[in-house]
């Protein structure tokens, strides 16, 4: 018996019986719903006083990741 997979599959065969669409299979405690302005503004500041930080920001911004 051969196991087939999605390349070998005719896809006049595939009915649209059932559709995925509108599906989230992720629980919501895993999404941010919001955004902390005052965190933000800490780490900016704090990141901004770091010597390492810097030098890798600017190695990123010119060399790419």
């Amino acid at each position: 018996m051969i196991q087939s997979d999605a390349l070998s599959q005719r896809p006049d065969y595939i009915t649209n019986e059932i559709v995925n669409d509108d599906i989230i299979v992720l629980p919501d405690n895993i999404f941010i719903k919001m955004i902390n302005f005052e965190l933000q503004n800490e780490i900016r500041e704090e990141t901004a006083k770091d010597d390492f930080f810097a030098k890798a920001l600017l190695a990123m911004k010119e060399n790419g990741p």
